[in-house]
């Protein structure tokens, strides 16, 4: 896969004239201009209808007579060697159930109309079908009638969220294995599996039909699908609900996919958000959704609507060309590239999107440039590669992950840990004896000398919870937390909103030990608060002074904002460091982009084995001049705007 489109389809019955301007050969003459080669396209939708001449589900009643959309297309595809792949929705089919409402699911309360996230019956997901039913029999039949009839190159299963189920067939199956149905918590595992029992499923029934299909299972968790996702399609559109801090956790997480094979696409939308049909983002949007992900090896893919009488819109496509054909420019240089990383942020897949301390340290961290990956529980992790491992406060940390730490720090790695969990499972590494929660709020926080640059000379806020850190015969205590005159909350006569410092603690802001740093607060969770630039700065001081002093990428004059990838490709002998130089603007009620910013000589460098042969600016060849420091080649940029990609040729 190159470059990917997806066209949504999911069209009510009221829609009278489906198919009635649709011209596949047009249409797929557009996928070409734009140089696709990887489509996705509905043979079935949410709403239960195909698009197809099925003779196993519901054909859309609008669907014109004796037009087969999805088989038109499908030639139009393989006659212009375009990879199509067919979308069925495996957790939603509204139509169907409607038919058969023993198909539905039945959740915990015995209700059949579900509120996802409080959004009732305005959410697709308001009836959604069991795995274990019928139906299941019944989406694998489908699968296999189009595997059967049609040239596609395999199928995207969207929607298999494992919803909690106690309809009779779920509860005797239950029983059978000893599930205990009236257990929310144990409904809900029954349930994942169940998803993952429907998928492998799926993947024998194709495999039957089509030799080495590519397969994605969007829903279930990243991980969890391995040996059946031949690829993964991470759906990201930061103008909705998804937001401009979930890309940059996904594409850190997914360099470990890529290490192992996976080939990754960054789906975002031409959109502001799915349904939208009246809206068109602008290119630099666009641009700065795709450019970063090609950064970190995901693969472009712009998710459009199809309209479902097959109007083209020009506009759309003309937008789709002018990004791709720019990003198309430099495909040379992202082409089996891998990404380098001094750092592992460890927390679970669970906590990657919704844990704010992690969600801050992914911030800060490439804030700082700090080159790194998001190493997560599930996947067997080898920490021996990294020089430094951050484990953020509230992270769930099993014994295999932490023996797997311990063991990167005997060998030679730094860990940086904080809050109660840090001080618990690395007081040897960290020289901690213990860690209380401190009887005061708000925290002030005072470094000592060793890591006080470019900080005020002044207690600073914490802005989180603190604790009293007790440092054991190996430990150095560091710094100091100050308390306030009065702690938060009214005492019965004042509120006390105000709360100036007023004396030291006794209680160290840091403890070194033998392998790494502890901070005695919730430091991650302070700046996801404030984002206060001091935090930012303390940290970096810790990176320079002690736990990473000779990074892969040294930032000297770049702004905070752009954000910066190293990759390497070990056959051309080359490597690339990618700048995107774009602002997420808040704008009334949503966060957008709107163009790229300008950067004027921005300074970094990058470390280097040898004295690179030629470094140069890509597409265009453009020698930029170096100097080689301590180690380093030393680049000061010509003036950009939006991104850059600097080339360093055989770093010898």
């Amino acid at each position: 896969m190159n470059y990917a489109l997806f066209f949504d389809n999911h069209t009510p019955p009221l829609v009278h004239d489906v198919g009635s301007r649709f011209d596949a050969d047009r249409f797929t003459d557009e996928l070409l201009r734009c140089h696709v080669d990887h489509l996705t396209f509905h043979a079935r939708c949410n709403q239960g209808f195909a698009y197809y001449d099925t003779k196993i589900g519901i054909r859309h009643p609008g669907l014109q007579p004796g037009r087969d959309l999805f088989g038109e297309l499908a030639d139009a595809c393989e006659k212009k060697n375009i990879s199509l792949v067919a979308y069925l929705n495996g957790g939603l089919s509204h139509a169907e159930g409607q038919r058969h409402r023993d198909w539905l699911t039945i959740d915990c309360e015995g209700r059949i109309y579900h509120k996802i996230g409080g959004a009732g019956f305005s959410s697709p997901f308001f009836r959604m079908m069991c795995r274990n039913s019928p139906y299941r029999d019944h989406l694998i039949d489908m699968i296999s009638e189009i595997a059967s009839r049609y040239p596609v190159r395999g199928f995207f299963i969207d929607c298999l969220i494992p919803a909690a189920c106690i309809c009779p067939i779920c509860v005797e199956l239950m029983k059978k294995e000893g599930v205990d149905w009236r257990d929310p918590a144990a409904v809900k595992e029954f349930a994942r599996r169940s998803v993952l029992r429907l998928c492998r499923d799926i993947d024998s029934a194709v495999r039957q039909k089509i030799a080495s299909p590519v397969m994605y299972f969007n829903g279930p968790a990243y991980g969890t699908m391995k040996g059946l996702d031949t690829y993964f399609d991470c759906e990201c559109l930061p103008t909705a609900g998804w937001g401009y801090e979930f890309l940059p956790a996904a594409a850190h997480y997914v360099h470990a996919l890529r290490r192992s094979g996976v080939e990754v696409l960054n789906m975002t939308g031409r959109f502001y958000d799915w349904g939208d049909f009246g809206s068109l983002r602008s290119a630099p949007s666009l641009e700065y959704d795709l450019a970063y992900g090609l950064a970190h090896g995901l693969r472009p893919n712009i998710g459009g609507h199809f309209h479902p009488r097959g109007d083209l819109d020009q506009p759309v496509f003309d937008r789709i060309a002018e990004v791709y054909h720019k990003l198309q420019r430099c495909d040379a240089y992202y082409r089996d590239a891998q990404n380098l990383a001094d750092a592992a942020l460890v927390c679970q897949e669970s906590e990657l999107h919704d844990l704010p301390a992690v969600t801050a340290a992914i911030r800060m961290l490439e804030e700082l440039k700090i080159q790194f990956d998001v190493v997560c529980d599930s996947d067997d992790p080898d920490f021996s590669a990294y020089r430094l491992i951050i484990v953020p406060e509230h992270v769930s940390l099993s014994d295999d992950l932490k023996k797997a730490i311990r063991r990167a720090a005997a060998s030679g790695s730094s860990i940086f840990a904080c809050g109660r969990n840090g001080a618990e499972a690395f007081c040897r590494e960290l020289g901690v004896e213990s860690a209380e929660p401190a009887d005061f709020t708000p925290v002030y926080i005072q470094p000592d000398q060793k890591y006080a640059d470019r900080l005020p000379e002044m207690p600073l806020s914490l802005y989180a919870e603190a604790f009293q850190a007790e440092p054991s015969v190996s430990g150095r205590p560091s710094g100091t937390l100050i308390r306030p005159f009065n702690s938060y909350g009214w005492d019965g006569i004042a509120d006390n909103t105000y709360n100036p410092p007023e004396r030291s603690a006794s209680m160290p802001l840091l403890i070194e030990g033998p392998s790494g740093i502890y901070f005695a607060g919730d430091f991650f969770t302070g700046y996801s608060i404030r984002f206060a630039m001091h935090l930012r700065n303390l940290f970096s001081n810790m990176l320079k002074k002690t736990l990473l002093p000779k990074p892969v990428l040294e930032n000297i004059s770049l702004p905070s904002f752009v954000r910066c990838s190293v990759t390497v490709q070990k056959t051309e002998k080359r490597t690339m460091v990618h700048l995107i130089s774009f602002i997420p603007e808040r704008r009334m009620a949503a966060n957008v982009v709107e163009e790229g910013i300008s950067v004027v000589d921005g300074t970094f460098r990058l470390r280097c084995p040898g004295v690179p042969g030629k470094v140069y600016l890509a597409p265009e060849g453009r020698t930029v001049p170096f100097e080689m420091e301590e180690g380093y080649a030393a680049v000061t940029l010509p003036h950009f705007k939006g991104s850059a990609l600097l080339v360093f040729e055989n770093p010898s």
